[in-house]
Parts: C-alpha cells; sequence; structure tokens
C-alpha cells in the first residue's frame, strides 16, 4: 500500500486532518489541490521512510 498522508485542512472552526493514500507527496499535494483547492494548507507524511529530504519539492 502507498504511504498514508496526512491533508491539513483550514475550515470555519479551525483546522482539520483528513489521511489518503498516495504514491509520493507530489501526487498527495495533486490530490489535496483538485479535492480541497480552497482548504488545503499543508501534507505531512505519516511514514518517516517514505517522507522525500529535506529541500526537495
Amino acid at each position: 500500500m502507498p504511504p498514508a498522508y496526512d491533508l491539513i485542512l483550514k475550515r470555519a472552526d479551525g483546522l482539520i486532518t483528513r489521511t489518503i493514500h498516495a504514491s509520493n507527496a507530489a501526487e498527495a499535494w495533486r490530490l489535496a489541490r483538485e479535492h480541497y483547492p480552497e482548504s488545503i494548507r499543508a501534507v505531512v507524511c505519516q511514514d518517516s521512510d517514505a517522507a522525500e529530504p529535506p529541500g526537495h519539492r
């Protein structure tokens, strides 16, 4: 199964998270922007082994 990513979303009453599975951080961001274009604030990889190195975008 692909790594899990938490999407940090802004709502009127605060921040919430949604978990998705994506092949990499770029795919997680793409899905986040596609599904939550107005509320996405961050994407966090839950699996440290799958996380991309710092500075990689």
